[in-house]
């Protein structure tokens, strides 16, 4: 008897175990499924400013569900700190939620809360830093100037951007010629930002890419192709032949980068009615009254 008793106790324990055991690998899977339930993404057609939720079709636990954002970026003034922010799902898209109006570069703490009966509890939270965003040269704060061997693009920096530095990528196109990619620190209390390009050939395409990064992330970069204005025109020559036409010769640059040539002229008692004549490549034109 004293024997089947003991068999007895060391069975139950046994069980005992095993149970809790069970109950342990149970509670770290559903975390482990919770985390993936509620991911956190950025959206990937603007990830410098939007931040996707994933959320469950259903849930045991949960009613519904809200994002509670807050701007937790260092070493920055409460001018440019982001506000915290709310957000729910919506009719539209009641699986996840969006995240929108962020700022780019900014490190954000995102914390995901169920909802029920009245009661709310923390689900988990992740701390996200946001794509920077490259400059853009085209809005009205910008300027390009374009000269023969050089351009210059300037800009007004966005204070709500954050970023560490620039790149700027530029070649020629046809024949190709590639240049050393420019590298610039950001300096945040500048306000302003000028890319000097230098070494140009006048009157060819370039393609320009410049790029923002931040905490070893790149930007989308801003393109745009840009052309050298052509040399001028040199010594310039009018000879008379007869006295109903006139030989005009000019000279230009080896490489110039002129597609084409445009003559203007006029008669003197009427400068108003001219008339404008148009050559590919010839240095010699013949024109009649």
């Amino acid at each position: 008897m004293i024997r089947w008793k003991y068999g007895i106790h060391s069975l139950i324990w046994l069980l005992l175990v095993l149970h809790f055991s069970t109950c342990q690998s149970d509670s770290l899977t559903t975390s482990a499924e919770q985390h993936e339930l509620f991911a956190i993404k950025k959206d990937s057609l603007s990830p410098w400013s939007q931040i996707l939720v994933s959320l469950p079709r259903r849930h045991p636990l949960y009613q519904s569900f809200a994002a509670k954002v807050q701007d937790v970026t260092e070493n920055i003034s409460d001018e440019i700190r982001d506000s915290n922010k709310t957000f729910v799902s919506s009719d539209d898209s009641p699986y996840n939620i969006r995240i929108h109006a962020l700022r780019p570069g900014h490190r954000y703490s995102i914390a995901i809360y169920g909802q029920k009966d009245g009661s709310t509890s923390l689900i988990k939270e992740e701390s996200v830093v946001m794509d920077p965003r490259a400059p853009d040269f085209r809005s009205t704060d910008s300027d390009i100037q374009v000269a023969e061997h050089n351009i210059t693009m300037r800009t007004i920096k966005n204070d709500s951007y954050l970023q560490d530095s620039f790149s700027i990528e530029y070649r020629q196109i046809n024949p190709d010629k590639k240049f050393p990619v420019l590298q610039i620190l950001d300096i945040p209390e500048q306000k302003n930002l000028e890319f000097y390009l230098g070494n140009l050939n006048s009157g060819f395409d370039y393609s320009v890419r410049v790029i923002a990064h931040k905490d070893g992330m790149s930007s989308r970069p801003w393109i745009s192709t840009l052309t050298t204005k052509p040399s001028p025109i040199k010594e310039v020559n009018i000879n008379q032949n007869t006295g109903s036409c006139v030989e005009v010769t000019w000279k230009t640059d080896e490489f110039s980068g002129a597609d084409f040539y445009t003559i203007q002229y006029a008669l003197q008692s009427n400068p108003s009615n001219s008339t404008n004549v148009s050559f590919v490549f010839p240095f010699r034109v013949h024109l009649f009254a």
